[in-house]
């Protein structure tokens, strides 16, 4: 029987610190696959692409195309599908499908409180990870233990920062 969870996953992503011309200083930049389908991941869940593409395009035409998709540094605790934009560590500017992986881009907010916190890690080198957070229907499946990501897919947002991506 299906039932609906909190769903947050994990992924190693490429850092850049770009020097802008004309004064600008550094733009910090996050890229690389903020969203997984198609395998089994470290969190034994599996994302089953005709069921979450749905919800990822939602994603994208409401929230990266109208400026509004931010993450947070870390996950909320306790664990949330809402954004609370005190907490936002960067904002996200692409988020497009790449066979089954959805490949992104964030800048991180250098102004805010926790971007200036992941400005500053990788200012000294630190390797920053996404995770991503969502909702939707899950069932386990009996042979081999893995959850299946089934329905009601719905993203909170596409990557928070985290320390530790478990996505393959």
């Amino acid at each position: 029987m299906a039932q609906n969870h909190y769903l947050v996953e994990f992924h190693d992503v490429r850092n850049q610190v770009l020097e802008e011309a004309a004064g600008g200083g550094k733009r910090y930049v996050i890229e690389g696959p903020f969203i997984q389908t198609g395998v089994v991941n470290a969190n034994r869940r599996l994302y089953i692409p005709e069921m979450v593409r749905p919800g990822i395009v939602d994603y994208v035409e409401k929230m990266v195309r109208t400026n509004r998709a931010v993450g947070e540094l870390n996950h909320p605790k306790p664990a949330t599908p809402y954004i609370d934009y005190k907490n936002v560590s960067h904002k996200i500017e692409a988020l497009t499908e790449s066979g089954n992986d959805w490949i992104g881009r964030a800048v991180v907010t250098k102004n805010t409180p926790s971007g200036a916190v992941v400005a500053g890690l990788m200012d000294e080198g630190v390797v920053m990870g996404i995770s991503s957070r969502a909702t939707g229907q899950t069932r386990r499946r009996a042979k081999d233990g893995v959850t299946e990501v089934v329905g009601n897919f719905r993203v909170a947002t596409a990557g928070d920062i985290v320390s530790d991506p478990s996505a393959p």
